[in-house]
């Protein structure tokens, strides 16, 4: 069960949802959305070296040109199969669930700001299979404090930002990375809401092993 934190965010959230503005600069509720499955059922990954940077590139730009769509989502809550190969989610605790939405579109492709908020913390979180740049924000709602999180960014992204810096809701707040600089990545969004900041940090430990994650479940459902 989702803590009572998590139920206010849920319900605020919802309360709030005409006011959301768009992070994405794309019409996402086209019924020809192309939606990845990245988890072991796609067999299509089972045989792919993730360790090379070119083969899931390459995979995603050709499922994308097929569908004949500017942009993809990667699911919410998924457990991928693209995780297992990358050290990064790997250790006592491997962790291949997957607690954000991606957003796959073209290297540059700007972000905005859904709510008003601060930045929290921003960092390049570099390594292959890693982050890249990254950014938090901090946004208050009827006395309700939390966070959005924003990965796989490009390093201009996170030149003049501070911490305490205001965010207007729509303003631009960074642009997706190349492959080169966002941690061996498609350019994608990772894009992820948090109820509290002890769900993130900037050692960016997401995804996450198979606990329950019932709250984080149904923030984005």
């Amino acid at each position: 069960m989702p803590s009572q934190l998590e139920q206010d965010l849920i319900q605020l959230l919802h309360t709030y949802e005409a006011e959301l503005g768009n992070v994405f600069p794309f019409d996402l509720n086209t019924p020809k959305l192309l939606v990845f499955d990245l988890s072991d059922q796609n067999n299509e990954l089972k045989q792919m070296d993730f360790t090379h940077e070119t083969s899931f590139s390459e995979y995603v730009s050709n499922k994308m040109a097929e569908a004949h769509t500017p942009v993809a989502i990667g699911k919410y809550n998924e457990d991928r199969i693209i995780y297992r190969q990358s050290e990064n989610f790997q250790g006592v605790e491997a962790r291949s669930i997957h607690l954000g939405i991606d957003l796959w579109a073209t290297a540059g492709t700007y972000i905005f700001s859904p709510l008003d908020g601060i930045v929290h913390s921003f960092a390049d979180n570099k390594g292959f299979g890693n982050y890249g740049p990254t950014l938090i924000l901090q946004h208050f709602l009827d006395d309700v404090t939390f966070y959005t999180l924003y990965g796989h960014l490009d390093h201009a992204s996170l030149t003049h930002l501070q911490a305490g810096k205001a965010i207007q809701k729509g303003e631009t707040i960074g642009a997706l990375g190349t492959q080169q600089e966002n941690g061996g990545w498609p350019p994608h969004l990772h894009f992820q809401i948090c109820s509290t900041i002890l769900e993130i940090s900037l050692e960016l430990l997401p995804p996450a092993r198979e606990i329950t994650i019932s709250g984080f479940v149904q923030i984005l459902t």
